[in-house]
């Protein structure tokens, strides 16, 4: 009734629709979004208004509609628009497991998937940080393709091996260790994680006997903890992986 501006910003910069989606106010975010779509879609969007926001809060909600309208309309780059800690739309929708959007944004936007933000994670590190396995399963996959392919534009090194081990996927492993050179046995800067590690702690019991029985990795390797692969089995339940470790004393 009284046309107020729905892009105005507070001192924080916050507009209502920030402040809608941030503390839940479900409905009126659904209905200020609403509005924002239906500007974006007239061309009557105002153009001093900061849209890669919108393209954030696009991603984490899952709605590929809109983010297909700042793509194509309002010339948002899906690759590069940051926000200041170097999160990209792809960490956003990864990060709220999102997984028709990871999709939707790598398959039609073709993002980067190796691209990192400023803790130098990429949104295949956040998903399985986070535990997003669909996520986590989708964008191994893209990366053992681009392996593969000798497409990978990222570090080769042994972040990935604990990737593919945490994923139970052998054949990345075989492909790191064999093709790149990764070092099988390499530990964790930080925690003195190996790939056996990793592999116990998501009991994956064919990788770990992967990782014995064709690299021969040694299961005798202790991380910072002084914990041996089979230490962390029985601490932490995995009862199939640590009876084969015992197997291997």
């Amino acid at each position: 009734k009284h046309n107020v501006d729905i892009h105005k910003r507070d001192e924080d910069g916050d507009t209502a629709l920030d402040l809608a989606e941030r503390h839940g106010r479900t409905e009126c975010a659904a209905y200020l979004r609403a509005l924002t779509f239906t500007q974006l879609l007239a061309g009557e969007y105002p153009g001093d208004t900061n849209v890669t926001l919108i393209f954030f809060s696009a991603a984490k909600r899952g709605d590929d509609a809109m983010i297909d309208l700042l793509v194509e309309r309002s010339g948002v780059d899906p690759n590069w628009a940051a926000d200041e800690d170097g999160w990209t739309a792809l960490h956003w929708a990864t990060w709220y497991d999102r997984v028709r959007t990871v999709k939707h944004l790598v398959e039609k936007h073709k993002v980067d998937i190796q691209q990192r933000c400023d803790d130098g994670y990429t949104a295949f590190d956040w998903a399985e940080e986070s535990r997003m396995t669909e996520c986590a399963d989708y964008l191994c996959a893209l990366t053992y393709t681009q392996l593969l392919a000798g497409e990978y534009r990222g570090d080769v090194d042994v972040e990935l091996l604990y990737s593919a081990a945490t994923r139970g996927h052998d054949a990345m492993i075989d492909l790191l260790v064999e093709r790149y050179g990764v070092d099988p046995n390499g530990a964790g800067e930080y925690d003195g994680w190996t790939a056996l590690h990793w592999a116990t702690e998501y009991d994956r019991v064919r990788t770990v006997k992967h990782l014995v029985e064709k690299h021969n990795v040694d299961i005798h390797k202790r991380n910072r903890d002084g914990e041996t692969a089979l230490d962390l089995a029985e601490k932490r339940g995995r009862t199939e992986c640590a009876a084969v470790l015992r197997g291997y004393r």
